[in-house]
């Protein structure tokens, strides 16, 4: 974390430079005080995140890990699967439409999947070029969709604000997606949804300690996905 303690290690520095998206991890006001000038680079392997989301996504609906572990253990059942639902009948709520947010909802557009979007910094004509429809009040956005992908920086106003409240407006057999950084989704809230089944699971690159402090409460639930924050990687990037 570059804070006020370190920039004082710096007296020199004039620029700080994020070699990604996110400048969570740098403090701001302390870098504006001292005139130090601040910047990060926008479209940091957007691709890859939007991939990995819509993975885990699919990965999530379709069941495939507790599958994959039932035929391992010898169980042979279609019921295991039950119940499953066709993605054309579904939606996909973005919340944060920014080019994250809008190559997942081009993703999930090619499955069939109606978009939603809750982002009060985007213009309406953006949102028809992209055909995604956009929601303006927060609570009505949850209520709406039947899935939910986050892509909110972190900072004050966004920290928790996937609380448990707002998660127990999605539909009971939602997956909520978590690729942008951890502490946007309360943990607890997400356990407490997960355990009174207001929602079915979730696929979370990202946690609200990382490294998390074991045992993890929510890997009690086989309907919950996990990566360490790799949704950014490729070979190639």
């Amino acid at each position: 974390k570059i804070d006020d303690d370190l920039l004082d290690r710096m007296p020199n520095c004039k620029i700080i430079v994020r070699s990604a998206i996110g400048v969570n991890n740098i403090d701001l006001k302390a870098c504006a005080d001292r005139g130090v000038m601040v910047a990060n680079v926008p479209d940091y392997m957007s691709g890859e995140v939007a991939d990995h989301i819509m993975s885990m996504f699919l990965a999530v609906n379709r069941k495939l890990v507790q599958l994959n572990s039932k035929v391992r253990s010898g169980q042979w059942s279609a019921e295991d699967a039950r119940p499953m639902y066709l993605l054309k009948t579904q939606s996909m709520g973005i919340l944060g439409c920014g080019q994250i947010g809008q190559m997942t909802a081009a993703r999930a557009q090619a499955f069939g999947m109606k978009i939603y979007a809750y982002d009060p910094y985007l213009p309406r004509e953006v949102f028809d070029k992209l055909n995604i429809t956009p929601v303006e009040l927060l609570d009505e956005f949850f209520a709406t969709v039947d899935h939910l992908s986050i892509h909110m920086p972190l900072n004050e106003e966004t920290t928790h604000l996937v609380n448990y409240e707002r998660r127990c407006r999605l539909k009971p057999h939602s997956i909520v997606l978590n690729a942008s950084r951890g502490p946007v989704l309360s943990s607890e809230g997400l356990y407490r949804a997960l355990q009174e089944g207001r929602i079915d699971g979730a696929g979370l690159d990202v946690l609200e300690e990382e490294p998390p402090t074991y045992p993890l409460a929510l890997a009690e639930f086989d309907t919950v996905l996990f990566s360490p924050h790799i949704a950014y990687y490729s070979q190639e990037g």
